[in-house]
């Protein structure tokens, strides 16, 4: 998983993750957190990188790097989040202390460097924010601001539920459902027959105790 540097004990990993992180250990995986570019991990030791809510860029060299090591039977999964210039503009706050307009660099994910990283797949992820409930399998899920796949491969499988556009709630403009958003989707590589798959969730907020019900 790539995100901040954690100790061997788990106990400095950033709290929006700390619930995955435990519960997965709690079923008997073992989980290392990357501090180092996707160039600095032996691929062959490990069966999963999980790429929660991914704010950084990424070098050529590691998109080259993470599409072979898929190929030779890594897989990833990508949890990502909302991402919209306008929203972003419309967040902006004026700081008392430094008296500056502050604006943030990037939405809840960014997109653009991760949908660089994602098109040696051919996967996009949109710039819409889109909110809503809906049911997979047996399970109440909440999508709290989660973007949507604009691109995916035609032999990969991809899920859609109606949602709303909660970008528009903010802009202050008229919100609307809608329909069939596709907001997962599941590929396997075929490079090889040992070659992984590729997983991608619009939303990251799902892995947080405290987003699994609206507050």
């Amino acid at each position: 998983m790539k995100n901040d540097p954690l100790d061997w004990n788990g106990d400095h990993i950033h709290t929006n993750f700390k619930d995955m992180y435990q519960h997965l250990r709690n079923s008997g995986y073992y989980i290392e957190v990357l501090g180092s570019p996707f160039t600095c991990f032996d691929a062959s030791q490990y069966g999963m990188v999980l790429l929660v809510d991914p704010e950084e860029e990424y070098f050529p060299e590691e998109v080259a790097k993470l599409k072979r090591d898929v190929d030779n039977g890594l897989s990833l999964l990508v949890f990502a989040d909302w991402y919209n210039v306008t929203v972003m503009k419309k967040a902006k706050f004026y700081d008392e202390n430094t008296r500056q307009w502050w604006m943030p660099d990037t939405g809840g994910a960014n997109i653009p460097a991760l949908n660089d990283l994602l098109s040696s797949w051919g996967i996009a992820l949109g710039d819409r924010v889109f909110e809503g409930d809906f049911m997979f399998g047996d399970h109440d899920m909440y999508y709290a601001s989660g973007t949507s796949i604009a691109r995916f491969p035609k032999d990969g499988i991809v899920i859609s539920h109606i949602l709303k556009d909660q970008g528009e709630d903010i802009l202050g403009t008229k919100s609307k459902v809608t329909e069939s958003v596709p907001i997962l989707g599941i590929i396997q590589s075929k490079a090889s027959e040992k070659s992984g798959r590729v997983a991608v969730y619009g939303d990251s907020n799902c892995l947080d105790n405290s987003h699994l019900q609206k507050g």
